[in-house]
């Protein structure tokens, strides 16, 4: 089983006439766990646990999304409004829900990189995610796990000459009319300055027909993401969901040992130097767990807090921090237990500069 932890969100981007419909990503992210297809390559945390049998993180939800319920709000895509029906029967100026949770929780199934695409074209550890072992620049002719990290920042905004390489979407593409390359391979998102959150993880709005997974709300969808009416389950195929003979999940799985006294939740809060709280902050958790190693993500609140919810038997935890134009004290943390699991609750908080 797949379990999302969905949320009404009032605090997400919006204007007037334009806005975020929502927003979703794994939980977690994992590599080098047993029936992995690739070797130190990063997975979300619902195909890891479908390609290993069993769920890795039990004490997590594999999926964190949230929606917009501001919007038709005075200030908030305000002549527009939720349709709420299970159909396509939506008219002008109303927005499919059913469209938007189709899009986010394709995010959270693995349609993302999990590379900082803004800033370093950097990989999580050095490791590239397996969305990013299909994505080819045309101009250097290089896949993304064959380039620098200064390759992927400029193939991350290499408008129209970012594609995906898969072979089920190759397949499938013949139903395109227009967004492919002149092997007929999908044009990503790649614009020039990159927009942070739909930049690479999306279908280039230049795809014809119209697809689900296009980084803006379009026309003319329909509730299928199963070709020939639509791409997203052809590329999910090719990182790694199984149409068919799919091994079964276990849940929960067996119990870590030696089992922690309790959850084990770091928590904490980002200030600047003036002491005033630091919104939007992107921490990462490196977690090891019996021999396991994945990473968890979350940002700060409107107060500057954060959570990183339970991480189980964790034996060692490495915070990282990120924002544009700010450095950090300190500039991480590494928390060791040794052979034994971390447990309680532990508060590391951090000043920006």
């Amino acid at each position: 089983a797949i379990t999302v932890r969905a949320s009404w969100a009032t605090d997400m981007p919006c204007e007037a006439t334009s806005g975020a419909l929502g927003g979703a990503s794994t939980f977690g992210i994992f590599r080098n766990f047993p029936g992995a297809p690739y070797a130190n390559t990063w997975f979300s945390s619902p195909l890891a646990n479908t390609l290993s049998g069993n769920d890795l993180d039990p004490a997590n939800p594999e999926i964190i999304a949230r929606f917009n319920l501001k919007l038709g709000t005075t200030g908030c895509l305000q002549n527009s409004s939720w349709y709420y029906g299970l159909d396509t029967n939506h008219v002008s100026g109303q927005i499919n829900l059913v469209n938007v949770l189709l899009h986010e929780f394709s995010h959270g199934l693995g349609f993302q990189t999990f590379t900082n695409t803004h800033s370093t074209g950097a990989q999580i550890q050095g490791f590239p995610s397996v969305f990013d072992r299909f994505l080819y620049d045309n101009t250097t002719n290089k896949n993304w796990t064959e380039m620098t990290d200064a390759e992927r920042l400029s193939s991350a905004i290499n408008a129209g000459n970012l594609v995906w390489s898969g072979p089920q979407v190759a397949i499938d593409a013949t139903t395109l009319t227009a967004g492919k390359d002149s092997l007929g391979r999908p044009r990503m998102f790649s614009p020039n300055p990159v927009r942070a959150g739909s930049s690479v993880a999306h279908w280039d709005s230049a795809l014809s027909p119209n697809q689900l997974m296009e980084p803006n709300f379009t026309a003319g969808l329909t509730h299928s993401v199963i070709a020939p009416q639509d791409l997203t389950f052809s590329l999910l195929s090719d990182i790694g969901w199984c149409v068919s003979n799919c091994p079964p999940v276990q849940s929960p799985s067996p119990t870590p040992s030696p089992a922690p006294a309790s959850p084990y939740v770091i928590t904490g809060q980002i200030k600047d130097t003036q002491n005033n709280p630091l919104l939007d902050v992107q921490i990462t958790f490196d977690v090891e767990m019996q021999g396991l190693l994945f990473s968890k993500f979350t940002q700060t609140d409107g107060a500057g807090a954060y959570s990183s919810g339970d991480l189980g038997c964790a034996t060692s935890v490495r915070i990282k921090l990120s924002k544009a134009g700010y450095t950090f004290t300190p500039a991480g943390m590494l928390l060791l237990g040794g052979n034994q699991c971390l447990s309680g609750t532990f508060t590391a908080n951090f000043t920006a500069s």
